[in-house]
């Protein structure tokens, strides 16, 4: 009796969690939607990419504060056509953030390896193909989970090979992920890593990289890692209904232990933003003017970030690191002043 009074407290905390978590994310992801609209100077193809893991993770948000919020659950959960959707909405969100959180960090490291054969190359013409792909698979894996959905007073999942097939190609599309990312660090730090220590030496490399983008895109690679080895064991589990049936009648505690997963997923969406948008010089200014004009201290926030408008649009300097531009010498009587890659 004891053990089943500390699962349902348990429980009630991790849907407390999922709740505010989602409501945190849903609220970020949609002040970060309105910010991106007001960057001017962005890359298309990388606002692009931005935007969509925004829409996911917003609708994520959502989806899990909708159905984990106390008062809203009854009527959330006890209807048959609103159990498909909520299935269907939440893996879809949830696929479609693992592919374009995969994307984006696949960007940055090219844009750091190639640099200008990257850039030449990538044009919002093949951006929106990458993205439709995605979506579309992510789409597919939604409806394929909602199909094996049956609703007899809650939301039960029952066996299908549909589920079994398409979570083994995830689970080894995840591996995968994994792997080329430890590779992608580590031929990162074997090309850079003696200059990543002296900003010095690091200008002196004839691509021009800043130390702080090279430690930004080992940071994301290790993040994108994490997240990933976080989200296997879940979707492992969930892949095989019976077992997960059989582990939680034996185990109370598995029920609880899977919502985790789902925090993980919400905690993803607040971090992204942090790993792939404020590292933008615009998107920082944005952030800055869209605060209340209120007391003294956002009074000198605004005065700031206008000011740095005003120099960002002016002299054409932008970089995803925390200085704008980098000053190089005059090479055959260019003028001393160059602008950052764009990446």
């Amino acid at each position: 009796m004891t053990l089943n009074n500390k699962t349902v407290a348990d429980d009630r905390v991790m849907d407390q969690t999922l709740s505010s978590i989602g409501l945190l994310s849903f609220g970020e992801n949609l002040y970060l939607f309105i910010i991106l609209q007001r960057c001017k100077r962005l890359p298309l193809q990388i606002k692009l990419l931005i935007l969509s893991i925004t829409v996911s993770d917003s609708v994520l948000g959502a989806n899990c504060f909708l159905l984990y919020c106390r008062p809203l659950t009854d009527y959330f959960l006890r209807q048959d056509m609103l159990c498909w959707i909520r299935q269907s909405v939440f893996w879809t969100t949830v696929m479609a953030s693992i592919f374009l959180m995969t994307l984006l960090s696949l960007d940055r490291c090219l844009s750091l390896t190639l640099v200008m054969k990257y850039q030449s190359r990538i044009d919002v013409w093949i951006t929106s193909l990458v993205l439709v792909i995605v979506w579309t698979l992510a789409i597919i894996f939604g409806i394929s989970k909602s199909a094996d959905v049956n609703f007899v007073g809650n939301c039960v999942q029952t066996d299908g090979w549909s589920t079994h097939i398409m979570y083994s190609g995830i689970a080894a599309l995840c591996f995968s992920i994994i792997l080329s990312s430890f590779f992608v660090i580590c031929c990162i730090l074997k090309r850079y890593g003696p200059s990543v220590i002296s900003i010095t030496d690091l200008m002196k490399e004839s691509h021009h990289i800043v130390a702080a983008e090279v430690r930004a895109v080992v940071r994301m690679h290790l993040i994108t890692i994490v997240f990933l080895l976080c989200y296997i064991p879940g979707i492992v589990c969930t892949s095989v209904p019976d077992v997960l049936l059989d582990l939680g009648n034996k185990y109370p505690s598995v029920v609880t232990s899977l919502k985790s997963m789902k925090v993980l997923f919400l905690i993803n969406g607040i971090l992204n933003p942090f790993l792939y948008v404020w590292r933008f010089k615009e998107c920082s200014i944005n952030a800055r003017l869209l605060l209340p004009s209120w007391g003294d201290w956002c009074r000198s926030l605004h005065e700031e970030a206008t000011r740095e408008r005003v120099y960002l649009y002016a002299s054409y300097l932008e970089s995803p690191t925390t200085s704008s531009s980098y000053i190089r010498a005059p090479e055959n009587g260019e003028s001393g002043i160059q602008s950052a890659m764009d990446i």
